[in-house]
C-alpha cells in the first residue's frame, strides 16, 4: 500500500498544473486575410525602365508601339513572335557609343528541312551586315557596330531581311520565330 501513495501526490501534481495552465488567457485570433484570385494565364511582363532603351523583347509591355512592320500580332506578354521576312524596329538611345547588335531568335528544324540554309541581312540607319544560319535551334546573333554608324542621340531604324522565307499553315509566310533584338554596351 506505500505504492499508491507516490502515485496519488503524482497525479494530483498534474491535474493541479493542467488546471492552472487551462486559466491562461487564450492566444488573440485574426480574421484571415482578404482572398484574392488572380486570372489565370502567363506571368504579366515587367514594363521597361523608363529612359533608354537598348534591347526590344517580344514580351515588352509596349513593344508593338516599336515594331514598324512584318511581326505577326500575339497576346500581350508572349516571349516570341513569328516575322515575316522584312520586319522593322524602331528604338530611341540616349548614349550612341560603344553598341553591338544582338538578337535571339529561333529557327526551327522544319523550316530548314523546307528551305535551306537561312540568309539574315541587318540594316541599321542605312548600314547593312549579314551573316548565314544552316543550324535549327534558339541562336544568338551578336555583330559590332563601327562608331559612325549611330553617331548622335536619337530613334535608331532596324530593319531585317530574312531569305528564303517559309511557307507554314497552308498560306502564312514565316521566316524566324523572334525573341529580342536591339543594342548590348561593349566594352571599351
Amino acid at each position: 500500500m506505500t505504492n499508491i501513495r507516490p502515485v496519488r501526490k503524482f497525479s494530483l501534481g498534474i491535474a493541479l498544473l493542467g488546471s492552472v495552465w487551462s486559466c491562461a488567457r487564450p492566444p488573440e485570433s485574426y480574421p484571415p486575410p482578404l482572398q484574392i484570385v488572380l486570372p489565370s494565364g502567363p506571368e504579366p511582363a515587367v514594363a521597361p525602365p523608363a529612359g533608354e532603351r537598348l534591347l526590344l523583347a517580344m514580351s515588352d509591355p509596349d513593344v508593338n508601339s516599336h515594331i514598324l512592320g512584318d511581326v505577326y500580332a500575339e497576346r500581350e506578354g508572349v516571349e516570341w513572335r513569328f516575322t515575316g521576312p522584312h520586319p522593322k524596329f524602331r528604338l530611341h538611345l540616349e548614349n550612341a557609343r560603344n553598341l553591338g547588335f544582338y538578337m535571339r531568335f529561333f529557327i526551327h528544324d522544319e523550316s530548314l528541312t523546307a528551305r535551306g540554309e537561312t540568309s539574315l541581312s541587318v540594316d541599321i540607319n542605312g548600314h547593312r551586315f549579314g551573316s548565314r544560319f544552316s543550324l535549327p535551334g534558339d541562336m544568338e546573333y551578336r555583330h559590332s557596330i563601327p562608331e559612325s554608324w549611330i553617331t548622335a542621340p536619337g530613334s535608331v531604324d532596324i530593319s531585317l531581311d530574312i531569305d528564303p522565307p517559309w511557307r507554314f499553315s497552308h498560306a502564312t509566310v514565316y521566316v524566324l520565330h523572334l525573341h529580342s533584338n536591339g543594342f548590348e554596351r561593349r566594352e571599351k
